[in-house]
């Protein structure tokens, strides 16, 4: 909201319903803010399925689920070295040593996937 402030205007389909879960996530997981947008970016990018068939993927969706998959080991391991209050600093120092808490592909889950609802209000294209 600051930055509508210092505009002197306000979309608040970009910068409250979009910008405002996106924080939350971002907070959330433990993503610098000023990072939020290329998870965004990311996830969208692996979740749009407009050019092809839902289970095929694009060269581009790939290169954003290597980029993000990058992005969060770096990330996971920032968070072993610097615990914070946040859902991967918790995943990232959990003890592994009971089989019932393991976690299998951690990296490879979609942190920002949302429902389509979350994306465009109804009756809007993306």
């Amino acid at each position: 909201m600051t930055a509508a402030v210092e505009r002197g205007e306000c979309d608040l389909l970009v910068d409250v319903a979009a910008e405002l879960p996106l924080q939350a996530i971002a907070r959330l997981l433990g993503v610098p803010q000023e990072d939020r947008h290329r998870l965004f970016g990311w996830a969208d990018t692996t979740l749009d399925h407009d050019d092809h068939d839902l289970g095929e993927t694009t060269e581009r969706q790939q290169q954003a689920a290597g980029e993000m998959f990058a992005y969060g080991t770096d990330l996971i391991e920032r968070r072993r070295v610097e615990p914070g209050d946040d859902l991967l600093s918790i995943v990232a120092n959990a003890d592994l040593s009971d089989p019932r808490r393991r976690c299998s592909s951690t990296c490879s889950s979609r942190p920002a996937a949302r429902p389509p609802a979350t994306r465009s209000p109804p009756g809007c294209s993306p």
